[in-house]
Order: C-alpha cells, then sequence, then structure tokens
C-alpha cells in the first residue's frame, strides 16, 4: 500500500499511532535511503562508514540528482555526486576521498569561476554547479558562483564513479537558496534530509525558475524539464506549490 502513497500521506499516516509510525519509517528506510544513492560511489562498508562519519563531522551535503533521487526513488543515469562543504573543511574530505580509491581529476578555482559560453552538442548529463564537456573538462558556472564558491575539484575511481567537492567560503546549505530552479533545492545531510518545495517536486513534477538567465542555468532548466518536470515561473507558479 505504500508504494502506491505519495510523501505527504506517508507523513499523514506515520502520525496516526506508534504502529504506523514504526511501518512508515522503516518503509522510508528501506526506500527512501540514503545509502541507495551512495552506494554506486562507496560499495564497500568501510568507504561508506568513513564518507558517513565525514558527513557528520564536517557538515558535508549531498545536493543535486543525488540528493533528488533520495525523495524521487528515481535513478538518473550519468549523475555524479555533488559535495558542498566549507571551505575550511575541504582538505579532510579530499584525503578522505583519495584514501577509498578517488584521483583528482580537474579543478576549477579563482578566477576561472565566471560565467562562459559554451557547446552543448557534446554536453553530458550535468549537475547543478557545473557541466562536463565530453566527460573531460569542468566548463560553466552560473552567474553567482563566483561570490561565494572557492573551489569546485572533480574526482574520478577507477571504476568510473565521478564526484565534485564544491568549496565554499560560507555555509553550504546558503548555495541552495541560490539555485536556478525549486527541484533541485534538496539537501541530504548526515541526520536530516530537506526537500525545500515538497509539493512541487514531489507531488506536482513543478519546478519553479528563481534565478539565473545564464547558459549553465537555462541548460539544467530544460535538463529537469526533460526528465518530467513542468517548468513554471513567478507569473505561472501558484502559492501553494512555494515553500
Amino acid at each position: 500500500i505504500m508504494d502506491y502513497l505519495r510523501i505527504k500521506d506517508l507523513c499523514h499516516l506515520s502520525s496516526t499511532d506508534r504502529q504506523n509510525f514504526k511501518r512508515v519509517s522503516e518503509y522510508v528506510y528501506h526506500h527512501c535511503s540514503v545509502c541507495q544513492a551512495l552506494l554506486p560511489f562507496f560499495p564497500r562498508d568501510e568507504d561508506f562508514t568513513l564518507f558517513r562519519e565525514l558527513q557528520r563531522t564536517h557538515s558535508i551535503l549531498i545536493l543535486g540528482s543525488q540528493a533528488l533521487s533520495v525523495f524521487t526513488h528515481e535513478t538518473y543515469a550519468n549523475s555524479n555526486l555533488n559535495l558542498y562543504v566549507n571551505h575550511y573543511e575541504c582538505d579532510d574530505l579530499n584525503n578522505a576521498l583519495e584514501c577509498v580509491g578517488y584521483m583528482v581529476h580537474g579543478s576549477l578555482c579563482p578566477p576561472s569561476l565566471q560565467p562562459s559560453v559554451v557547446c552543448w552538442q557534446s554536453m553530458r548529463d550535468g549537475d547543478t554547479m557545473m557541466l562536463f564537456n565530453d566527460r573531460t573538462h569542468l566548463i560553466a558556472q552560473s552567474k553567482y558562483a563566483d561570490k561565494v564558491i572557492a573551489n569546485v575539484e572533480e574526482f574520478r575511481n577507477g571504476m568510473g564513479a565521478i564526484m565534485q567537492v564544491i568549496s565554499l567560503y560560507g555555509p553550504p546549505l546558503d548555495v541552495v537558496l541560490d539555485f536556478h530552479s525549486t527541484c533541485v533545492m534538496n539537501v541530504i545531510a548526515h541526520q536530516y534530509a530537506y526537500c525545500l518545495y515538497l509539493k512541487a517536486t514531489l507531488i506536482a513534477n513543478a519546478s519553479i525558475a528563481r534565478i539565473g538567465d545564464d547558459d549553465n542555468a537555462i541548460w539544467v532548466q530544460i535538463k529537469y524539464r526533460n526528465r518530467g518536470y513542468q517548468l513554471l515561473f513567478c507569473n505561472t507558479s501558484t502559492p501553494d506549490l512555494d515553500f
């Protein structure tokens, strides 16, 4: 039965009594677990445990397609793992990734964090903050990137897994509110998972464009529209789809 319930209905069911709370909690644990999103990137138990502990101690956030997949149960092919961390905590994360078999493949440091025009013909499936050309080059950033981002590093392992470490001058959560549209305003931390626009994202399959008119923001908005999200704007959205 729970397979056919929407997220808000699961929440209502869990609040009816203790037994249903336990049942829904077990269902969410098995069907909405971050383990499923992280398994392709940390297949060994010890590597998974190491990352999760570092996520706890360093307030590392998972954003982008992998965060969305925790809520939607969808698997987005060729999507990378986007990790957001404060700049002063970044070295520990980078060292841990190298310990579990990842190597730095590219870096985008200021003043390179500037908007740029790119050719999309050979573009692979990118995530919110950066796009890749033929799986080899970090190329484009949204216009706000140079204001908050200290560095973007790409890591790869020998099994084809790719992740980006985005280090920020301020709290990692701040950057979420600057994303181009609402369907990617989802946060996976060590102890919590937030979907900021739950009704729009999970129930209405809608994404409200917030900011950004550069090529990168527009391209990613189109990507999520191709994934089935109706792209709305301030003049076409409705108040009930807001926070």
